[in-house]
């Protein structure tokens, strides 16, 4: 199939690529780009799209869109994208909302700490291993011991292949999996996502308060130390944004 978009580069922006490619200027992104316009210029090396794409790990649409760019957009824009006009992604919390996050996170921390998450109630168990079998299992108990009475539990967990319901039902009885199962909604984080940040402040903060430098002989001593540190927190709790009165 015959091209459309034919790259050819004046001797300016010839060099340009070849200054980005030689001193690694910018995004790995941008280097990329400088060397599809470079492989592609019909008055140099001329390479075809898909030879392009698989000398640089990229794909046949990803050249085509250079070129296209180049193009129909100018050279600046072909080598350094467009710039957002809008944000990536809505603010989720008002002014208000913020102020209350600042206010929790600086709270006064329980005697003995250094400082302390969102004020809000955390469980923390220590496990030897990570397996279907303990997921299971603190399921069971955020269920049976945490929130007996509650009909529906939206549990928010990261992609590990551990995360099923399945694992309910390969650790109990059936009727027992089925029970548990039926109350329990679970809702992955987003594929291209960052991971949760109030559980990635709550484990900064752990290991920080609570084992960082410290040597512990035994998983019993590791798992006092934890639910002494949780118990300490869980002390100071306060309502968290998004709580019902």
């Amino acid at each position: 199939m015959q091209k459309i978009y034919i790259v050819r580069l004046p001797h300016e922006e010839r060099e340009t690529c070849l200054d980005i490619i030689k001193k690694l200027k910018g995004s790995s992104t941008k280097v990329r780009r400088a060397n599809i316009l470079l492989k592609a210029d019909a008055d140099g090396t001329n390479w075809t799209d898909q030879n392009i794409a698989d000398t640089f790990l990229c794909t046949k649409q990803t050249v085509e869109n250079v070129r296209k760019r180049l193009v129909s957009e100018g050279f600046d824009i072909a080598l350094n994208g467009k710039k957002r006009e809008v944000p990536s992604s809505l603010k989720r919390l008002d002014g208000h909302q913020e102020a209350q996050v600042i206010a929790l996170r600086l709270s006064d921390p329980p005697t003995g700490r250094n400082g302390c998450p969102l004020g809000c109630w955390r469980r923390v168990s220590v496990r030897a291993r990570k397996t279907k079998i303990d997921w299971a299992h603190e399921v069971k108990i955020l269920l049976e011991v945490d929130y007996p009475d509650a009909p529906k539990i939206r549990l928010v967990c990261d992609n590990l292949n551990v995360h099923s319901l399945g694992a309910l039902y390969e650790t109990f009885e059936s009727e027992v999996a089925r029970s548990l199962s039926r109350r329990l909604e679970i809702i992955p984080t987003p594929k291209h996502g960052s991971w949760l940040n109030i559980a990635e402040n709550e484990l900064s903060a752990l290991t920080v308060q609570c084992v960082k430098g410290v040597r512990f002989g035994t998983i019993e001593e590791l798992r006092r130390a934890v639910e002494s540190w949780s118990a300490a927190c869980n002390a100071n709790k306060k309502e968290s944004i998004g709580n019902s009165p």
